[in-house]
């Protein structure tokens, strides 16, 4: 039984934990898996309590990926500005490809897409492009000479494959996924550093 009176600060770590916690148990059971139990139960707070966060699964869901992005996007920025920008991308690719954080699967896109409405879906896809702009900013890449849709695209084909390849898509050398993974990550590399202004401004 939750306590009938919580202070703000007691509420914000109750959803922050909530928050964090999801991301977890998404990754060892997978979304469709996953009850809200999984996540509040912790807690000691009751499901009613609980709707008093997220009004939904699926508001909970998005919440988390905007809580990733940003966590992602300042661990990025930092990766740029310690590293520069080819090797920030690339130390950011380790970080993605060994589970730092959350990737939805197959299986769970599928989900998350049946639990949304079309303008909640259009939204979080357009929240990606945003996203994925900022990191082709932080690059130095103008969006006008590489879609954030396209960038994202490659990215995450990277990342599906390296992290599922293995196990997950029989189809798939499993023994050659690590080698196939490093060369994929090197051309996007190579076609990132193509593309960043000064690159483009020392042709001329």
């Amino acid at each position: 039984m939750s306590r009938k009176a919580y202070t703000a600060e007691e509420r914000d770590a109750i959803r922050m934990n909530m928050l964090r916690r999801s991301a977890e148990v998404f990754a060892e059971k997978g979304l469709r898996e996953t009850s809200l139990e999984d996540i509040y139960l912790p807690e000691g707070i009751s499901k009613t309590f609980f709707y008093s966060f997220f009004p939904s699964k699926a508001a909970l869901i998005i919440e988390m990926f905007h809580l990733q992005s940003e966590d992602m996007l300042g661990c990025f920025r930092t990766n740029v500005w310690n590293y520069g920008a080819e090797n920030g991308l690339r130390t950011t690719l380790d970080d993605l490809l060994s589970g730092r954080w959350f990737i939805a699967s197959f299986d769970d896109q599928t989900y998350i897409r049946t639990l949304l409405s079309d303008e909640e879906f259009a939204g979080f896809k357009n929240d990606r492009i945003v996203l994925f702009a900022e990191v082709l900013n932080l690059l130095g890449v103008p969006v006008s000479r590489l879609d954030p849709r396209v960038f994202y695209n490659m990215l995450m084909s990277i990342v599906w494959i390296g992290r599922t390849g293995k196990h997950s898509l029989p189809f798939l050398y499993g023994e050659a996924v690590d080698e196939a993974v490093d060369i994929q990550v090197d051309r996007l590399v190579e076609l990132v550093s193509s593309l960043r202004v000064d690159a483009v401004q020392r042709r001329f």
